[in-house]
């Protein structure tokens, strides 16, 4: 099994143990319907439903990769401080091939935060992506919760809000940390080719709410409007990135996304098909898939 498999194996058999521990019941059911999120107390600012894509390989590794980024807890932080709910957060069908095709979607926010799809997968479908790299993308799109273009107030608070995911983390305080999930693959790990993978985000729904202020003060404003001299890295973000102009557009890549994912597990059906007709004593000669 691949690496990134193992972690998320891994990852998801630790949260279960430290439910039974709770008495939580660590059962199946966590992470459907609230992300995994603890029953204790009125419902936190965070996400709702977890949706892998249906039928892919590895698909309760991707479920619990979406899990683990929807429970990080800088990212439970961040949401928290900002009173944002997602309901969605699903999993985008790697469509294009990073760093080859000119339009490579890597993440979409719909209707400003109704739903939030991650291209989380390597382009062969073998592994998974840095989670490094698919958390970039997560601020990335939570940042169109509020601004849907791409100018200095939307990377002004791009950037607040990935300082705060770390700050907030407390698990990350000290460089360490004492049990629980690691929520970044090692060095070197499955996906490590498309560790500067260039990104290309969208958003279903353009001018959202602008009153920043409200959430942050003003020092915090200047500071990150000080250092705004986009990096190469953010060039690229901007160049390849899709903003997406309509819910309907929005909608439709969502389709898109969803019917490659179909074709995918259809031929992979189907090619087992084949190799299972010649593995039943066939001569090898040539049995016709689909037919």
């Amino acid at each position: 099994r691949p690496a990134a498999a193992h972690w998320v194996g891994w990852q998801l058999q630790g949260r279960r143990g430290r439910q039974r521990g709770r008495g939580g019941g660590g059962g199946r059911g966590g992470a459907r319907g609230g992300g995994g999120a603890r029953r204790k107390g009125p419902s936190p600012m965070r996400f709702g439903e977890i949706k892998p894509l249906p039928g892919l390989p590895m698909e309760e590794e991707a479920r619990a990769l979406l899990t683990a980024l929807a429970e990080d807890p800088g990212v439970v932080a961040v949401m928290t401080k900002h009173g944002w709910h997602v309901p969605v957060l699903s999993e985008l069908y790697p469509r294009g091939k990073v760093g080859v095709s000119e339009t490579c979607l890597m993440g979409l926010n719909r209707n400003a935060g109704q739903e939030i799809l991650l291209r989380i997968r390597t382009d062969d479908l073998q592994g998974f992506r840095p989670m490094r790299k698919i958390k970039e993308v997560l601020w990335h799109e939570l940042a169109h919760n509020v601004h849907g273009e791409h100018d200095k107030d939307f990377f002004a608070l791009n950037r607040v809000l990935e300082r705060e995911g770390a700050e907030l983390d407390w698990t990350q305080q000290g460089g360490r940390r004492l049990g629980g999930a690691q929520m970044f693959l090692p060095a070197g790990g499955v996906g490590a080719a498309h560790d500067d993978a260039p990104f290309a985000g969208g958003t279903g729904r353009l001018g959202g709410d602008a009153e920043v202020a409200s959430m942050f003060s003003a020092r915090e404003l200047a500071a990150s409007a000080a250092v705004l001299r986009l990096s190469e890295a953010e060039q690229e973000v901007t160049s390849l990135c899709v903003t997406t102009p309509s819910a309907a557009d929005a909608d439709a890549e969502v389709a898109a996304s969803e019917a490659a994912a179909r074709a995918a597990v259809a031929l992979r059906r189907a090619e087992s098909g084949e190799v299972a007709g010649v593995a039943d004593g066939g001569d090898g000669g040539g049995t016709a898939v689909g037919g």
